[in-house]
């Protein structure tokens, strides 16, 4: 059976899984990589413009197409996009090569996180009701994916992060 060297971190936008994601590399000695950024790299584009001149169909397909070439690699922190469990194929991938940690968040967090964003495409502090329904669809998906669920609520990054290691050494001891 293939080990699986990488760590993607998953959860809604707002979740910290950059900010953790970042700490976790530092802390584990592992490469970071952004699902995101790698997009924005390859694009020549924010998220927000591929979202807003391509639309959101070719950012999924652009996000899965970069997940596949991301887990070719091994020994990665993966901080994947709020939205990569939308797509089976995705969830697929990160199965095969990823240990799969949720950030989970709840509502009221996230909002207070994103109420001073502007630049993410599928949020808009005035529709807090349509970021609560799309977190509640994403929710299962985001559960089924994941190896270990971690809450992030009255949490800082470095919390998360130790929560994060202690649940790795668990988890390793339990399946190795």
């Amino acid at each position: 059976m293939k080990t699986k060297n990488n760590i993607a971190l998953i959860g809604f936008m707002g979740a910290g899984k950059t900010s953790v994601s970042k700490l976790l590399s530092e802390k584990l000695g592992k490469t970071l990589v952004s699902t995101d950024t790698c997009i924005e790299t390859c694009e020549g584009l924010s998220i927000s413009s591929i979202f807003k001149e391509k639309g959101e169909e070719y950012f999924r397909q652009m996000e899965s197409r970069v997940l596949e070439d991301v887990c070719r690699q091994s020994g990665q922190i993966i901080d994947c996009g709020g939205g990569i469990v939308t797509r089976p194929q995705n969830l697929s991938v990160m199965r095969l090569n990823c240990l799969v940690i949720y950030l989970e968040s709840r509502p009221e967090d996230l909002e207070a996180r994103l109420r001073n964003h502007t630049n993410r495409p599928l949020y808009n502090a005035e529709r807090s009701d349509k970021m609560i329904k799309l977190l509640e669809s994403r929710q299962p998906l985001y559960k089924d994916a994941a190896d270990i669920t971690v809450s992030t609520h009255n949490k800082l990054c470095h919390e998360v992060c130790e929560e994060i290691e202690n649940r790795l050494r668990k988890y390793e001891n339990t399946s190795g």
